[in-house]
This record gives structure tokens, C-alpha cells and sequence, in this order.
């Protein structure tokens, strides 16, 4: 077998592996579009290049240096203005060149930060097989049972003594995956199943290799320092398949560990095909017993890697379920966040018919002035956390905004009776503030309050957020409508307020009044608006007739008569901030008659 040459190149970051078989030029990018760490023919210069550095990185030439094996070692030519070290020594400065006979460490770039290693593998000390076929990844198939891994891999040999140590090493998966002990256990069975003599569970982490798990057949094997070849996983990850040797006598080269008589590496896939780490293991030598690996047996521990595959795909996605669960849950109830980790397409983009509650605290600038920082979180954390309860009992979904509470019925999935849903529950906030107010107002000096607005209609509904931070809610004039609903309260004195739309939609069982129309920033037609009232008694609902006659006769212009069933009612009814509105205004429709004549009434503001 020819004389076979290694590369691996290092940058700040990564390290990279590849057979040297023909000249290749390494430097900085040519474009900031051109891969770093790949081999490549470059069309315009008509060679084979490595970029090793950013495009940015200006103290790396494009063409640093060459590499060109030749008859009796490597060729390092040095192109550039800027100088390079061998071994980190000896200087070889531009248009120099030299032939490395053996093992060399080329060094250059600002501060020596990039490293480019070749040696030479001789086929007498470092004879490797390759499996043909691509290693199999997770998601492909099923590696619940040892037919569907034999199924998935290109097996040879005793099938039914395959499928028994398959079988047994499965078992042990599936009871070790969600346990912490998942790798090491994993290690052992390998050990058990295959007669080597150490095996490791490595992974891949910025080019640079980690131990996951490691199993000896004897302790001393441990206690010596068991290391994997560097150069074996250097030629796995270039061939991107299954290596071996077979082991005819001791291994040379970096496997510096006593009496290592074969090797064998097979590729951790991840469910895209990437190689995310190794099962590496060696057979050592002892009198009487086998010391060689054949291609049956690398095909087993290909199978032992994959079985190892599946198992952290599924600890990823157990993982990736409960967090997911966890980001459902801040929004949806917890009977809902199961249907959505269930079937998680219902959280697509639609335009859906949805009902959207805001409530917002009143005063919060100046409570919180008063409290300070850490008692205003305390505060703001205790009346969100009671308003975020009632919204998810009434199957609602809840986002915020600074102090105030978003609220959405009708999607991810439909809610038939969503307005009663809402109101149902801003009814129960109304309630909440009293058990708030016990506990602060002694320290808030006032006390909490809440303006809500509620509308029915049609919005775009999904992820409102980004693909690094999930957040579900609605996008719209419904939105904007509810929030300018809200803002409305503060203008009509009251506390609660909802559209028609939702009054239309919300069916018998509540007391309302409508308050009139007004015409709010940023919204084209005026929007009639109700009070949802709170309490329901002979009190209430006569205030309810008698405001809505004075409504009916100051729309009809007969200011006069209204002003005066106003006036007739609201010493009895002195809190109502509505009714005291709608005198105003009735008033001024005496003193300064409008020459058109608009019941809508335009508010001031938000």
C-alpha cells in the first residue's frame, strides 16, 4: 500500500481533517462567500484550496501556502509576502520552499493562531479499512427493535447472533435514555457485546473531541490513560465512514496506549447526517485471545453507534418536548400546551375569528413610584400572576406588554362561545383586585385598578415573535381595536369596556349598557361601545334603563330632555363616571350646537 499523507488544519475555533493526496493551497477567504475549512477546486485559479481564515483576517494572505506531495515527503511552498513557521522554529520566508520529510507543524498568521499539521501514515503501521456505505442517522428508521436496525444497516454474518446483542443493547437504551447515566451505560454494554477491551463515547464540540463515556474490560487500562487516536478520528471524519484496522501487531503512531493490537471508530450521526461524535474503540493484546477486528464486526459496532444515534435523538427531543411544553404553558393552559406539544401544526399562521382582552393597570407610574424597584416587581408579579390565572381557567391565551395583560379566545383552536369566555373573565379580574387590595394597599397608598377592553373580529393569528423566541398572539385591527377600547375607559369614566361586536356575539347571562359611540385614534369608522357591568341587581339594571333612555334622547338631538333625565338620576347614582359624560355633552349640545351634528364622540386620546 502507498505511502498515504494527513492534514489537519487549525484556526481559532476549529480543526479540520483531510487525506493530502494531491497540491492544495491554504490562505484567507477570496470571498467572504467561500467556505472555510473545505477542500474545493477553486474554477478561477485552477487548484485545490482550503480557506483557513476569514475574509477579514488581512494578516492572512488568500494564498498563504502550498502543500504538494511529492517523492519522499511534502512540499510547503510559501507564496506570500508573509513569513510561516515549521515546527514553530524554523522561519521560511516568502517565495522559500522545503520538504518536510516527517511529521511537521506549519505555523503563521497573527500571533502563530493558525496551524496546519501533515504526517505521513505508512500502510505498515497505519493500515485502515473504510466501510463503503454511509453510516445510517436517526430518522431514517426505527431503532426500537433489533429488526429495525437490521433492517436499517448493511449487516453481515450470524443475523440471529447479531440480533440478540442488538437486542440486549436496545434494552438497556431504552431504559438508560432518560437517565443520566444513559452514555456510560451505553460504553459498557458495547464492551460486553463486541469483546473489546475499551471502548468511548466521544462527542464532536468545536473541532475538538470530548469523552461522553468511557468502559474498560480491565481497570488498568483506565488507570494508564486511555486515549483515542487522533489521527483514526481525523480519517473517519474525512471519509465520513466507518474505519478500522485490522490488527496485525502493535499499532504505531499516536496510539500511545501499551499493547493496542486494532481499533475501530464508527460515526454518531445526528438526524441531519452530521457526525457529532464517535464509538471508538481497541482490542489489546493477550495471550489466547483475538486481537483482530474484521468488517463484520466493524459493521456491528457501526450498529452499536447507531443504536447509541437514535438514543440521543430521542434524549433531544425529550428534552426539546419539555421545553417546548414549558414555553407553551407561559401561554396556553396546561390542557391546551398538551394538545399543542401533541400536535404542534395547530400553532400554524391563520386568520381566525378571535376575542381579544386587554387589561392594563391603572396609576402604575405612580404606585410604582412609591414602592421602588424591587416592590413594584413584587406588586406587578402578584396582580399578573392572579390575571394569568383567570385567563388560562377560562382556556384563554396570555402575553403582556409591559403592565398590561393580552388576553386571545378563538385560536390556537376555536372557541365557539369565546366572548362569554372573556367576559366570564374579565368579570373574575374585577373580583381578583379585591384580594389584591388587601395585600397592597397599605403599601401602594391607593388602590389597584384595572381598565379592560374587549373586542370580537377577524386577526392574523401564530408566532408574533421570532424563531429564536416562540410568542403566540394575534396581529391586526382587532388588536388595535381592543387597545384602543381600553384606553377608551379612562375618557368614559368607567372600567370595563366591550365592542358591539362582542356584545352581539356574547348571548344572555350578562348586564350591559351601551355607553354610545366613539370615535378613537387611528380608527377609521366610529365603534360602538358597552359597559359589562359587574354586578347584577335591581340597582344596576335600573341604572342601565334609565342611562340608555338619556343616551336614546341626546342621539336623537333632544338635548334638553336628556340633561334632565340625567340630572333626575344621577344623585342616586353620583360614582357612575358614564352618566356624568353623557351630561357633559349634553349640555354642551345646548350651549354650543354643532352644525352637523355627531353622536360619535372623538376621544382625546389613546
Amino acid at each position: 500500500m502507498p505511502d498515504r499523507y494527513r492534514l489537519e488544519i487549525s484556526n481559532r475555533d476549529q480543526s479540520f481533517s483531510f487525506a493530502l493526496e494531491k497540491e492544495v493551497g491554504l490562505g484567507r477567504q477570496l470571498t467572504p462567500a467561500e467556505p472555510i475549512g473545505k477542500l474545493y477546486a477553486h474554477t478561477g485559479s485552477g487548484e485545490n484550496r482550503i480557506a483557513v481564515a476569514p475574509f477579514s483576517e488581512v494578516r492572512v494572505s488568500r494564498r498563504q501556502l502550498v502543500l504538494r506531495p511529492v517523492t519522499g515527503g511534502i512540499m510547503v511552498v510559501n507564496p506570500s509576502t508573509n513569513p510561516i513557521f515549521l515546527d514553530g522554529v524554523a522561519e521560511l520566508a516568502p517565495s522559500d520552499q522545503h520538504l518536510c520529510t516527517r511529521e511537521t507543524q506549519i505555523l503563521f498568521g497573527p500571533g502563530r493562531a493558525y496551524k496546519a499539521h501533515v504526517w505521513l501514515e505508512k500502510s505498515e503501521s497505519f493500515d485502515l479499512h473504510t466501510l463503503p456505505h454511509e453510516p445510517p442517522r436517526p430518522g431514517k428508521a426505527k431503532a426500537d427493535q433489533a429488526s429495525d436496525v437490521l433492517a436499517q444497516l448493511e449487516l453481515t454474518g450470524d443475523s440471529s447472533a447479531i440480533r440478540t446483542k442488538l437486542t440486549s443493547l436496545i434494552d438497556v437504551l431504552q431504559q438508560a435514555t432518560t437517565s443520566g447515566d444513559f452514555l456510560s451505560r451505553a460504553a459498557r454494554s458495547v464492551v460486553e457485546l463486541t469483546g473489546l477491551d475499551s471502548a468511548q463515547v466521544l462527542f464532536l464540540e468545536e473541532g475538538q473531541w470530548r469523552v461522553g463515556a468511557e468502559h474498560h474490560r480491565e481497570e488498568t487500562t483506565a488507570q494508564i490513560g486511555f486515549s483515542a487516536s487522533r489521527r483514526l478520528l481525523a480519517r473517519m471524519l474525512a471519509d465520513q465512514r466507518t474505519v478500522w484496522s485490522e490488527g496485525m501487531g502493535l499499532l504505531a503512531g499516536d496510539f500511545s496506549q501499551a499493547g493496542v493490537m486494532a481499533v475501530v471508530c464508527a460515526p454518531i450521526c445526528s438526524k441531519s447526517g452530521d457526525i457529532i461524535g464517535a464509538l471508538y474503540g481497541d482490542r489489546q493484546s493477550a495471550f489466547g485471545a483475538k486481537q483482530t477486528i474484521g468488517p463484520s464486526e466493524a459493521m456491528f459496532v457501526e450498529a452499536l453507534a447507531y443504536v447509541i444515534s437514535v438514543g440521543l435523538e430521542r434524549q433531544y427531543q425529550e428534552k426539546e418536548a419539555v421545553e417546548q411544553r414549558f414555553r407553551f404553558e407561559q401561554f396556553f393552559g396546561r390542557e391546551l400546551a398538551d394538545q399543542l406539544s401533541a400536535n404542534p401544526e395547530m400553532l400554524t399562521g391563520k386568520e381566525a375569528l378571535v376575542t381579544i382582552l386587554i387589561a392594563d393597570i391603572r396609576s402604575f407610574s405612580a404606585a410604582s413610584e412609591r414602592l421602588g424597584a424591587s416592590m413594584t416587581l413584587q406588586w406587578i408579579q402578584d396582580t399578573l400572576d392572579e390575571l394569568t390565572k383567570i385567563v388560562m381557567h377560562y382556556g384563554g391565551v396570555v402575553d403582556y406588554v409591559g403592565d398590561a395583560v393580552i388576553a386571545m379566545w378563538g385560536a390556537p383552536v376555536e372557541q365557539p362561545d369565546q366572548a362569554k369566555r372573556a367576559c366570564q373573565a374579565a368579570l373574575e379580574m374585577q373580583v381578583a383586585l379585591g384580594p389584591l387590595n388587601t395585600r397592597w394597599t397599605s403599601q401602594i397608598e391607593m388602590e389597584t385598578q384595572l381598565a379592560i377592553g374587549i373586542h370580537t373580529g377577524m386577526a392574523q393569528v401564530g408566532n408574533i415573535g421570532s424563531h429564536r423566541k416562540f410568542k403566540y398572539g394575534a396581529l391586526g385591527h382587532t388588536v388595535n381595536l381592543a387597545s384602543r377600547v381600553q384606553g377608551a375607559t379612562k375618557h368614559l369614566r368607567t372600567s370595563l369596556l366591550i365592542t358591539k361586536a362582542t356584545h352581539d356575539a356574547l348571548g344572555s347571562g350578562f348586564l350591559t349598557r351601551r355607553i354610545g359611540s366613539v370615535q378613537v385614534i387611528n380608527i377609521e369608522e366610529p365603534v360602538e361601545v358597552y359597559e359589562l357591568r359587574l354586578v347584577d341587581d335591581e340597582r344596576s339594571r335600573m341604572l342601565c334603563q334609565l342611562y340608555e333612555k338619556a343616551l336614546g334622547e341626546f342621539e336623537d338631538q333632544q338635548f334638553r330632555r336628556a340633561a334632565r333625565t340625567l340630572g333626575d338620576y344621577i344623585p342616586n347614582y353620583e360614582d357612575d363616571g358614564p352618566s356624568h359624560i353623557l351630561l357633559w355633552r349634553a349640555v354642551n349640545g345646548l350651549v354650543q350646537p354643532a352644525e352637523v351634528f355627531d353622536p360619535a364622540w372623538t376621544l382625546a386620546g389613546k
